[in-house]
């Protein structure tokens, strides 16, 4: 029996991101990115790391926010790779300021673009967060989840995002070949869908339906401590509840990353697939139909995990 197609090896738990002309392929002890070059050849970068068995890993909800943060390093530093590959340059590792600045800065884009305009945007429908905590956070996640949609629509219309969307497709078709116990060629690849549940745009919709949950209790626990809070100004008040929301994102980022586990645990559970909806419909934006080139670029990088 090939190697690839081993029941040990399909106990693996993999993930994965599309870059530039790329794939990202991970499992808890092994990265693979695969970038088609300007030549036509399959550059593959390979590394091993033992992060995800600390013990800081095994907590539930902890190792969420562990989760968010790797993600976002890995991604950065895949995208610097994937860049100077495809276009045939050597590589120059990203250092870690630029890493740091990079980080800051995306990340405060998205709080801006996905916190604080749908906060804004309701605040200023006239919503009182303090009157009508579950109205407002409904508002709000409403918000969050037309800007983000509006947002995807809009980046797909560029070449560029075009392809990255195709080669997130190939890298679920991948996964999807994989976990099923196919053979890992591009004829079985394609046989197989382009949504997966544990993908990242779930991961995103599953932050935003949490948040409305979680976030619906800040008002009306900071006003049963601190009942003053009344008489202190609207706006004031508001940047208050605001500042929390800021700091309660590692704990919704910690709760939706276990429901993501638990949907790729028991995809077909009628629940889970309920609670999984939203996200794997946006997989129609986020993912694209690959060519049988996207997938021999995915299948590579999934092999140099195995």
């Amino acid at each position: 029996m090939p190697a690839a197609l081993h029941p040990r090896r399909r106990e693996l738990t993999l993930g994965g991101q599309a870059v530039l002309e790329g794939v990202v392929m991970r499992s808890k002890e092994t990265l693979a990115i695969a970038v088609r070059m300007p030549n036509g050849k399959i550059t593959v970068k390979r590394e091993t790391f033992s992060v995800h068995s600390s013990l800081l890993w095994k907590i539930p909800f902890f190792r969420g926010m562990l989760a968010l943060v790797d993600t976002l390093v890995i991604g950065m530093k895949a995208l610097s790779f994937s860049a100077q590959a495809s276009q045939g340059e050597e590589e120059k590792e990203i250092s870690s300021w630029e890493l740091m600045v990079a980080l800051f800065i995306s990340t405060l884009f998205a709080v801006f673009l996905f916190v604080f305009l749908p906060y804004l945007l309701t605040w200023l429908l006239g919503l009182q967060e303090q009157q009508h905590p579950l109205l407002f956070n409904a508002v709000d996640g409403l918000m969050k989840v037309a800007i983000l949609l509006l947002y995807l629509v809009l980046i797909s219309q560029m070449a560029d995002i075009k392809r990255v969307f195709q080669y997130h497709g190939a890298e679920h078709k991948a996964v999807n070949c994989y976990e099923k116990g196919l053979p890992l060629t591009s004829a079985a690849a394609a046989m197989c869908t382009t949504k997966h549940p544990r993908c990242g745009t779930t991961f995103l919709l599953l932050t935003v339906l949490t948040g409305v949950v979680v976030f619906t209790f800040i008002p009306v626990i900071l006003l049963s401590l601190f009942p003053s809070l009344l008489t202190v100004p609207l706006l004031a008040r508001s940047s208050l509840f605001f500042s929390c929301r800021i700091v309660l994102i590692p704990v919704v980022a910690g709760v939706s990353y276990e429901l993501l586990k638990l949907g790729g645990k028991h995809a077909n559970n009628p629940i889970m697939r309920i609670i999984l909806a939203p996200g794997m419909l946006a997989q129609s934006l986020t993912t694209q139909e690959p060519d049988k080139k996207q997938l021999e670029v995915a299948l590579r990088a999934l092999k140099a995990v195995l």
